[in-house]
């Protein structure tokens, strides 16, 4: 059977995945890889492995990422925190109004800025390597699943051909 469903979890780092495998019937084997944005490194190794483990059908391949504690730290936006001191300067004049307060510049959207953690390229690629392992199980997991469904359509058929060799005994 080409039909079937499966799914692996993995973790490396702070980084947590999931990746879920569907297959349908097809004459040939198509494959469909959807990936978060910034892991698209991964996608020619990952259709790589399942054209090794997969002949016919189509197969969509969807990796779910997250990370965990990827702020590292905040930063000031000086060059908008500037320009707003700049627009304050010339809203004040227009509207003979009081000055905004500190706080309330530093609430406005982009003035602090979270700084995410940088992967080294040794991490990137261990976590890479981690990824496409989970892959492989689920992988495996998927040709279980295909497996056992060809078995049950086998069942399936078999009764339905001893089904019509007795009817066409008992018509002769």
């Amino acid at each position: 059977s080409m039909t079937g469903f499966a799914r692996a979890d993995g973790q490396a780092g702070a980084y947590a995945w999931t990746w879920e495998v569907k297959s349908v019937n097809g004459r040939a084997l198509e494959l469909r890889c959807r990936l978060p944005a910034g892991m698209d490194a991964i996608e020619l190794p990952a259709r790589k492995l399942a054209a090794g483990r997969l002949r016919r059908g189509n197969v969509a391949m969807t990796l779910q990422a997250s990370r965990a504690g990827g702020v590292s730290g905040y930063r000031l936006n000086a060059a908008l925190l500037r320009q707003l001191g700049d627009l304050l300067d010339e809203a004040e004049a227009l509207l003979d109004a009081a000055a905004p307060r500190l706080d309330g510049l530093l609430g406005l959207r982009g003035v602090i800025e979270a700084v995410e953690v940088e992967d080294s390229e040794a991490e990137r690629e261990a976590r890479e390597q981690a990824m496409l392992a989970t892959l492989a199980a689920a992988l495996e997991r998927l040709a279980a699943n295909r497996a056992a469904e060809g078995a049950r359509l086998a069942e399936v058929l078999g009764e339905q051909i001893g089904e019509i060799a007795r009817l066409t005994e008992a018509a002769a």
